[in-house]
């Protein structure tokens, strides 16, 4: 069943529960052509991808922590943002629109990070250490 409040994984929560699709035939067209990437175990909405195990589709809310995780100690290496993108599927997260999420995220820590000499500031350890949503008890 899906949350009270609207988020990206609605839809699919919506059909693989309870097989409901949106009115409009081009989006319901759309929906069953993309949910087949999807599943739904124990309530949760999790993606199936080519990296790894299965992504758990995280809510809006959750998001924020996970490109902080992911970018900690990776910020001096200027990696680019496709490259963390699949990092983070590989540790076993995902939601609708991660590319954008992602840029956007690195050109605000990169704004910051820049010092007067052109520099990078801010440089942690160089490992990449992002907790599995399920394993942790996200």
């Amino acid at each position: 069943m899906a949350s009270l409040t609207w988020d990206w994984r609605n839809k699919f929560i919506d059909y693989l529960a309870e097989g409901k699709l949106p009115v409009d035939p081009k989006e319901s067209r759309s929906l069953r052509t993309k949910v087949a990437r999807y599943n739904l175990i124990e309530g949760k909405l999790y993606r199936r991808s080519f990296y790894g195990p299965l992504a758990r589709c995280l809510r809006p809310g959750e998001t924020d922590y996970a490109m902080r995780e992911a970018h900690k100690g990776t910020c001096g290496n200027h990696f680019k943002a496709e490259s963390l993108v699949q990092r983070l599927i590989r540790a076993g997260y995902y939601w609708d629109h991660m590319d954008e999420d992602m840029k956007t995220f690195i050109q605000k820590c990169l704004r910051k990070g820049i010092g007067k000499r052109g520099y990078q500031l801010h440089m942690g350890s160089h490992h990449m250490s992002v907790r599995h949503p399920d394993r942790d008890h996200m």
